[in-house]
C-alpha cells in the first residue's frame, strides 16, 4: 500500500512538473534505488547502536564538556585567588573579577548551565559549582571548585 501510494504520489509530482510520460520509468528506477539506499544506510546506523558507537561518542562529548568546564573553574578560580590577595577577600560574586582580573567571566558551564558561587560570610572562603550535565544542584554529577582546589569532579 504504502509503494503504491508513494508510486501514485510521484507519477502526480512528474506530471505537475511537466515530465514527459516516457521519462516515469526511469525515474522510478532512481527512486527505487534510493528507497535501497535510504534502508542500507538505517540497516548500518542501526549496526553501529547495537554496537555502542553512539554511546562512546555520547560519553566522548560529556568528558570534553566536563574538561572545557574545569578549565573555566580554574581559571575564575585563579582570578580570584589574585582578588583575595589584592582585597584580602574573596569577591561577593563573579562579576567583580571583570576586567581587572578576567576579560570576560563565563557565566555557564559546558551544558549552558549558570555557574552558582557561593562565598562565606567573612568572604574567606567560596565554592564555584557546575551543576554538571542534569542541570541539577547538589547531585552526583556536579562539579565543585572550593578555595583553588577540585572537591568534586566527575570520575
Amino acid at each position: 500500500m504504502k509503494k503504491c501510494l508513494l508510486s501514485s504520489i510521484m507519477i502526480l509530482l512528474l506530471v505537475a512538473c511537466g515530465v514527459p510520460k516516457e521519462e516515469f520509468a526511469k525515474l522510478e528506477k532512481d527512486v527505487e534505488y534510493l528507497r535501497k539506499e535510504v534502508d542500507e544506510i538505517s540497516k548500518k546506523i542501526e549496526l553501529m547502536e547495537s554496537v555502542g558507537v553512539f554511546a562512546q561518542l555520547e560519553r566522548t562529548i560529556q568528558t570534553e564538556k566536563a574538561v572545557r568546564t574545569m578549565e573555566d573553574m580554574r581559571t575564575m578560580g585563579e582570578a580570584m585567588e589574585i582578588y583575595q590577595i589584592d582585597f584580602a577577600v574573596y569577591p561577593d560574586n563573579i562579576d567583580q573579577l571583570h576586567p581587572d582580573y578576567m576579560r570576560e567571566p563565563p557565566k555557564f558551564d559546558a551544558w549552558d548551565n549558570e555557574f552558582v558561587y557561593k562565598v562565606s560570610s567573612d568572604k574567606q572562603n567560596y565554592e564555584l559549582i557546575s551543576k554538571g550535565p542534569d542541570g541539577k544542584l547538589d547531585t552526583e554529577d556536579d562539579i565543585v571548585f572550593s578555595d583553588g582546589q577540585f572537591t568534586k569532579y566527575p570520575k
